[in-house]
């Protein structure tokens, strides 16, 4: 049986009818205040969501629900159970992707907001516009389903500037999946399509790093991925031969235990050998080589066949030289778990197998493109 509940978010009403059919409600913004309305959570789904709970407590209705948020400053996120009449606020702004993956309730809303100068003892009752369901803004913005791809997460942060990072739709060269964004650092718009792990991570790292992307990379042993990562722990790899056509002007390359740095040009995309220009956008571990860099980049077949090094991995190098790899190897992205060489993250440059942080929660990293 239909049933009519209010919800009022910041200085937003909104009819909901239908039971809570499941909703995909964002962009909708009135006078200061912007909402999403999305299916809510199930109980036994995304367990990791649990620690983001601030508080949770019976309310009346969807109303009572939605003021709770002004009881804490860390609240992003708050859902209302018609069944259980439960209500949950949490400290992340929870993304479809993460909603997706808990699978949703249609017993449940969940709502996320941005409301700008709402004092938190304000009566929601006596301000605000009302707007229903059918004058809402839908939301169907690229990036947002299958069947409205952006073409890279650049793409869909131009089309939704408050985008959030996660998980996303993109459509290139005539395939449509879901690649993670991450729309903070550096400005945004980055297109995760490599995370990787180390097959024998220690204070001295030996081994390769795993999986490798479908780039050249004869004597590589170690498995390739095709398959688009969704986080940036989830170790695989976008196909290579995409990753130009996703994004070909910056390369951001992360780390857990190596400084991140961000690289214009398309070298890596074409696998070519040449120079790049990159700076260091986020210092982790030693902080004394803050202003190191690499100045090029080198492929696998940027080096002579007989060379020890060749066709193992590319490399990013402080020095424009291929027969100084070892003493200027910055990243190393070594695929051989033969040898005695390394898989280098070093912030100086000095192609170090000791150089990187030795001690991170998680080894790993992460190459994003746009």
């Amino acid at each position: 049986m239909a049933q009519v509940l209010q919800l009022v978010v910041g200085i937003i009403v909104f009819e909901i009818i239908c039971c809570f059919c499941p909703l995909h409600v964002t962009g909708v913004k009135v006078s200061s205040c912007r909402t999403t309305v999305l299916p809510g959570l199930r109980n036994d789904g995304n367990l990791n969501t649990t620690r983001d709970i601030l508080m949770q407590e019976p309310q009346e209705g969807l109303q009572d629900c939605a003021r709770m948020k002004f009881k804490s400053t860390e609240a992003k996120s708050v859902q209302f159970c018609t069944t259980s009449k439960m209500c949950i606020v949490f400290s992340t702004e929870l993304t479809p992707a993460i909603i997706e993956d808990a699978m949703a309730d249609s017993n449940c809303v969940l709502m996320k907001f941005t409301c700008d100068e709402i004092k938190p003892n304000i009566d929601l009752t006596e301000v605000g516009t009302t707007v229903s369901l059918t004058d809402r803004v839908t939301s169907d913005q690229p990036g947002d389903s299958e069947s409205n791809p952006g073409a890279n997460c650049t793409d869909i942060l131009q089309a939704q500037p408050e985008a959030v990072s996660g998980v996303y739709w993109i459509s290139t060269q005539d395939q449509t999946f879901k690649v993670f964004c991450d729309m903070d650092t550096d400005g945004g718009g980055w297109t995760l399509v490599w995370s990787y792990t180390f097959t024998n991570f220690s204070s001295n790292l030996t081994g390769a790093l795993t999986p490798r992307p479908s780039w050249s990379a004869s004597q590589g042993d170690v498995p390739i991925s095709i398959t688009p990562p969704l986080n940036e722990t989830d170790f695989n790899a976008v196909d290579f031969s995409l990753w130009k056509f996703i994004g070909a002007q910056q390369f951001l390359v992360k780390s857990t235990i190596n400084h991140w740095i961000t690289c214009n040009g398309n070298k890596l995309v074409e696998f070519k050998l040449g120079s790049i220009d990159c700076r260091v956008v986020k210092t982790i571990g030693n902080s004394s080589c803050n202003d190191v860099v690499p100045i090029r980049f080198y492929t696998t077949n940027g080096f002579s066949s007989d060379y020890p090094l060749a066709r193992k991995g590319p490399a990013l190098a402080v020095s424009s030289s291929p027969y100084s790899i070892d003493t200027t190897a910055y990243y190393y992205f070594w695929a051989s778990t033969s040898g005695s060489y390394c898989p280098v993250h070093d912030p100086c440059g000095l192609g170090r197998c000791y150089g990187h942080k030795p001690d991170p929660v998680m080894p790993y990293g992460n190459i994003y493109i746009r």
